[in-house]
């Protein structure tokens, strides 16, 4: 039970089980949002990327290779390809080619360069890496 004492919140613990059953019906279940699981996501993407750009100023080639994947310019694949050879690696989305892991930062670092970070427009920031994530989640 929360009660509001002196202006704090104060929460009462349950020292057995049966002292838990006080809490029935205090709120209803089915309306409950429950977070099982959380992740972060920032201007770089995911925190290994944010923190490589924060401490060495550049996209190490696995950052290039994560961020690429984020960004749905690759995927990862393990079947056969179009003409017929099996392939297990990074694949073009667009296009369903073959891509080598070392040709990825050449490939894509400028497309993820242009869409990621923080852009300070005077008093107005944009964080561009996050404004799909901001649709799927409206959506």
């Amino acid at each position: 039970m929360i009660t509001a004492e002196k202006n704090w919140l104060h929460c009462h613990r349950a020292h057995t089980l049966e002292s838990i059953s006080q809490l029935c019906d205090i709120i209803d279940l089915d309306k409950v949002i429950v977070i099982s699981g959380y992740g972060e996501v920032g201007p770089w993407g995911s925190s290994h990327v944010w923190w490589e750009m924060e401490a060495k100023g550049y996209l190490t080639l696995k950052g290039c290779i994560e961020t690429a994947w984020m960004m749905g310019y690759i995927k990862p694949f393990d079947s056969h390809l179009k003409e017929g050879t099996l392939h297990m690696g990074w694949v073009d989305m667009k296009t369903g080619d073959p891509v080598n892991d070392k040709d990825i930062c050449g490939k894509y670092k400028k497309a993820i360069l242009s869409h990621a970070g923080i852009w300070i427009f005077g008093e107005l920031i944009l964080v561009p890496a996050l404004s799909c994530l901001m649709l799927s989640i409206r959506a």
